[in-house]
């Protein structure tokens, strides 16, 4: 069974990541073919309702006192945590259990202190935390608590390295076709360090900006100007994004942030 979870610009709390966690348990299983007797008691009710309301259909537990708490205050964040421990422990137990925290560059040190704690208390159980982020966009409260999680039992770090220019080279052609992957993947890759997310949207700017086009008649795409010198360096690539984000209006922006979150 698979739960995730992910962080965008401004959405990386405490109590917006974890109940995004448990609102993906919702979605993920059918309560008809699922049973959840045994998963929730009294004490940890309280605590997951005040991270996912909806969740208070499953609970065998009556808890409406419990909203009107704050689940990220000091006083009931440890009892919070303590309830999801209890929660994937017991749901691991049901089914194998991986959790998935994307975009984790994202996260509050909160969060992240708490994703510690749940792999220190879970290592007994069969878990497993996979956790996506761009080190370099940690602030450094969060990359304190990242570098002590390095340190702990069981946790490995796997880099993934940048495209190398045939390899880019094959993600254009996968998207755009040959005839254009040949023209433009050098300067591409040159432009965006062979990082995958810069490639796609660099191409796809090129593609707004009217530098490459479809070509009916040839049925592919073709270099309507040379575009050497017209692509970003690799440390302003991300801005090609950030620009494609702010044309869109403030709800479509809000819009955007809570898609990210359901993948």
């Amino acid at each position: 069974l698979a739960l995730r979870a992910g962080a965008a610009p401004g959405v990386g709390g405490f109590v917006t990541i974890f109940g995004e966690l448990l609102r993906s348990f919702l979605r993920a299983v059918n309560p008809h073919e699922f049973s959840v007797a045994g998963l929730f008691d009294l004490s940890s009710t309280p605590a997951l309702a005040r991270l996912a309301p909806e969740a208070l259909e499953l609970f065998p537990f009556e808890a409406p006192q419990a909203l009107a708490i704050d689940p990220g205050g000091a006083e009931s964040m440890s009892q919070t945590l303590d309830a999801l421990r209890l929660f994937l422990a017991r749901l691991s137990t049901r089914k194998p259990l991986i959790v998935v925290f994307e975009d984790a560059h994202w996260l509050e040190s909160k969060s992240w202190e708490a994703i510690a704690a749940l792999t220190r208390t879970l290592l007994p159980y069969p878990a497993m935390f996979v956790v996506t982020l761009r080190h370099a966009e940690l602030d450094a409260d969060a990359d304190r608590v990242y570098t002590t999680l390095l340190r702990q039992t069981r946790v490995e770090r796997l880099r993934l390295s940048a495209l190398r220019p045939l390899e880019t080279r094959r993600l254009i052609e996968g998207v755009f076709g040959p005839d254009i992957a040949d023209a433009i993947a050098v300067d591409v890759h040159s432009a965006t360090g062979g990082n995958p997310l810069f490639i796609h949207e660099t191409v796809t700017a090129l593609v707004e900006r009217r530098l490459i086009e479809y070509e009916r008649s040839k049925e592919g795409w073709r270099q309507v100007v040379d575009i050497s010198g017209r692509l970003p360096t690799p440390d302003s690539a991300t801005h090609i994004i950030t620009e494609r984000l702010s044309t869109f209006s403030e709800t479509e922006a809000r819009a955007l942030a809570a898609a990210s979150l359901l993948g």
